[in-house]
């Protein structure tokens, strides 16, 4: 007859401790596996937001230095000044506005919610209202963010421009 000793049993049938916590280091693995991933997806998206707002800055940097090399393209005098320009000047404004354009146009896109940026970009644009509301360029602003024509058709109606009091 085979004697069974009742602790030898129960001690034959405790999980080894790898079984025990076996599952929970598996489980916390995978927890911090997870956390990791979110981890670099924040930094991923993080890095992705300061590039384009370095690009922005860059870009208003550039329409900045042609300011400052073009004063007469910059901000011109009245309507007549940008009139009397000859043929390749007017080309070359018409060039500078464009760049302007597109120059706030990523400022408010990588910057919607700062309030200097959006004021920068009203004073700019006001310079040239009159050549911004002329049936030429009029026809171009659709190409824009939609928070850059707001602010063209903003400058447009406080301007005392005759071009902007036609479109009105």
């Amino acid at each position: 007859m085979i004697v069974v000793d009742l602790a030898t049993m129960a001690d034959a049938m405790q999980p080894a401790f790898w079984q025990r916590y076996g599952n929970a280091a598996q489980i916390a693995s995978a927890v911090l596996a997870i956390a990791a991933l979110a981890g670099i997806y924040f930094q991923v998206q993080a890095n992705f937001r300061v590039s384009r707002e370095n690009s922005a800055r860059e870009i208003y940097r550039a329409y900045l230095q042609m300011a400052v090399q073009h004063p007469r393209l910059a901000y011109p005098e009245n309507t007549a000044a940008v009139a009397a320009m000859s043929r390749d000047e007017k080309a070359r404004y018409g060039w500078f506005v464009s760049y302007l354009l597109y120059t706030c146009d990523q400022i408010l896109l990588n910057f919607p919610r700062d309030a200097a940026w959006r004021r920068t970009c009203q004073e700019q644009v006001a310079y040239h209202a009159p050549y911004i509301c002329s049936s030429v360029v009029k026809d171009e602003i659709s190409h824009y963010q939609a928070d850059l024509r707001g602010l063209i058709e903003q400058v447009a109606k406080s301007s005392t421009a005759d071009e902007c009091k036609k479109g009105t």
